[in-house]
């Protein structure tokens, strides 16, 4: 228990004497509670999640995962719409290797999530490319909506039909 005491003192003496030092253990602590957030005890692993991508995406398995980052909703919005209208809510978005989870996704929502994002990094691993990102989303909102049809049994978070059917490339043109 000294032990613990001594570093919690040695922690607070730096975060008064370098402010840059508080920023570090806040990154250090988010990362460690995210990590333990987003695959703590879910009905599904990561690696089980992937998989279910796979199936429902038709997509082959690269052999590679992307990185999960736990990130601010406002900057992950920011980031995001990078200067354009931010006219939506972002909670996850997939990169070239790396999915950013907002930090106000719902716990119980992140496995349709996941799952969404990984058929993204699926699409980029295996080199496809679309016309549009319309037919992109098409393909991960068809494997969401089967994950929580099938696996939660309907009861989580999927775009309604109404958007589905507006999901499309005609306008982009």
């Amino acid at each position: 228990m000294e032990y613990i005491k001594n570093a919690f003192n040695y922690v607070l003496d730096q975060v008064t004497r370098h402010p840059w030092y508080a920023t570090l253990v806040m990154f250090i602590l988010a990362l460690l509670l995210g990590i333990s957030i987003v695959f703590g005890e879910e009905k599904h692993s990561k690696e089980e999640l992937f998989q279910f991508a796979v199936e429902y995406s038709g997509l082959k398995d690269p052999g590679t995962r992307p990185k999960v980052i736990l990130t601010d909703h406002d900057w992950l919005n920011d980031w995001y719409y990078e200067g354009r209208n931010n006219s939506g809510d972002v909670l996850a978005v997939y990169q070239n290797g790396i999915i950013r989870v907002s930090h106000k996704l719902p716990e119980e929502n992140y496995p349709e999530f996941f799952v969404h994002e990984f058929v993204h990094h699926l699409q980029h691993e295996n080199g496809l490319e679309y016309e549009c990102t319309a037919e992109a989303e098409k393909v991960a909102y068809e494997a969401q909506i089967r994950f929580v049809e099938e696996q939660k049994g309907g009861d989580g978070m999927v775009p309604n039909g109404l958007f589905m059917f507006m999901l499309t490339c005609k306008d982009i043109h």
